[in-house]
């Protein structure tokens, strides 16, 4: 799936999506195939090696290996690229994948250490893919095909790969401005959501009603911000039936949230008491609900979830993603969303999402002709309830399009897995 310098990075993405999930093969269409190779008089090389690796994969799972350094290992990154990955892949396809997690010093045996069988396994074992958390690894043969999943780790460049080193990418950018000359691969990023673990296929969350929109006397507005390097962003205006604040918090929401959600629910009927803590506590601990959905929790004490540009890098404004924006469209509070930097621009081309304001005198790459509100006019704007409504369903059917059990489902194509992937 590696770019061409005439492909446009749309087009790209689009051909790195087709490309992935053409491996996908009915149960229909394989039956079919089986019995016109039995038929055949002449097989080919090709047709035998097909065959083999349908009879393989009966009886042996496709081992993934998912690693990084010490010091990755517990961000956020690794966190949902291997350990979200991991429950995800485990629950839609059944014992057909197995992925393992280590970090790259527990791939190496201890001197001095005595090991049993089992512990022992993983210093041998062969895997048919080894993706590595932005951390490059020496190539191994018994790691598979290797990938590196670059993530945000932008410094990272092209000469730094081992030879044979395959590249994911968050979006075509990415690999047209510093991996062209490798095969690189688009899986964008994606945040916690609900549920934590990914375990549900509803495109459009169905385990939880819809926030209802309705007029309001006072609508409250919030901007959830996870960034630790670049200050929660100062917006201000005028509008005495509008609140606005902003939670500066650490990605790992369960560390804050028994401090955040009673302050801002403090005019809620609702009272955080013990037992509404131990709700809480039940969600946090719920595999089909954990952080995502403590997440939800606090979008839905909210009338209007504002999502403003991360503007301290250049490169994250280019290589970066929409997966911010998308996780809080997911929960059905509107959302509205600073069109600023490359990917935005990108996103709008090809949803024209209306529930957006720009920063004055911002100029486009693109060719983007809509005339865009300021905030100031935006905020307005989403008084009215039919905007605000409109903007919950164009969120989520956008949504769609970033559904975890989408991306997940293209990772595990373009690392070679055939099976089958099925999230009930």
């Amino acid at each position: 799936v590696q770019s061409s310098s005439n492909d446009s990075p749309s087009s790209i993405e689009e051909k790195t999506v087709l490309d992935a999930t053409a491996l996908t093969v009915k149960p229909a269409e394989a039956a079919q195939a089986v019995s016109v190779v039995s038929s055949s008089t002449t097989t080919t090389a090709e047709d035998k090696d097909e065959e083999e690796q349908q009879q393989h994969t009966l009886t042996k799972p496709f081992d993934i290996l998912c690693t990084t350094e010490r010091r990755i290992a517990t961000g956020g990154a690794y966190l949902i690229r291997c350990r979200d990955f991991k429950r995800m892949v485990d629950h839609c396809t059944q014992g057909a994948v197995q992925i393992a997690l280590y970090t790259h010093n527990e791939l190496v045996p201890k001197a001095n250490v005595t090991y049993n069988a089992s512990a022992s396994e993983i210093f041998t074992k062969q895997f048919d893919a080894t993706v590595t958390i932005k951390f490059i690894i020496k190539p191994n043969p018994r790691f598979g095909r290797l990938f590196l999943d670059v993530v945000d780790r932008y410094k990272l460049k092209s000469d730094d790969l081992v030879e044979g080193m395959e590249v994911i990418v968050q979006n075509a950018y990415h690999g047209q401005d510093v991996y062209s000359d490798k095969k690189y691969h688009v899986v964008e990023h994606w945040y916690n959501s609900f549920p934590e673990d990914m375990l549900s296929s509803a495109d459009i969350p169905g385990s939880f009603p819809l926030p209802e929109i309705t007029p309001l006397e006072k609508m409250r507005m919030i901007i959830v911000w996870t960034n630790r390097i670049q200050p929660c962003p100062e917006l201000k205006w005028d509008h005495p039936d509008v609140t606005m604040g902003c939670i500066h918090r650490k990605f790992r929401i369960e560390t804050w949230y028994h401090m955040e959600l009673p302050a801002f629910n403090a005019s809620s009927p609702i009272t955080y008491n013990e037992t509404e803590m131990k709700r809480l506590e039940r969600l946090l601990a719920d595999p089909d609900q954990g952080t995502g959905r403590i997440y939800y929790e606090i979008f839905w004490l909210f009338d209007v979830l504002v999502v403003p540009a991360k503007l301290e890098s250049e490169e994250k404004l280019r290589f970066g993603n929409v997966q911010r924006a998308i996780s809080q469209m997911r929960s059905g509070v509107p959302v509205l969303l600073e069109v600023f930097g490359d990917v935005l621009e990108d996103f709008m081309m090809r949803y024209n999402y209306t529930c957006a304001y720009v920063r004055p005198d911002v100029t486009f790459k693109l060719n983007i002709t809509r005339k865009f509100w300021s905030l100031d006019e935006a905020t307005v704007a989403m008084k009215d309830p039919k905007l605000r409504k409109q903007c919950q369903m164009e969120g989520l059917t956008i949504a769609k399009d970033y559904s975890p059990a989408r991306l997940v489902e293209r990772e595990l194509r373009i690392l070679g897995y055939k099976g089958k992937f099925h999230c009930p």
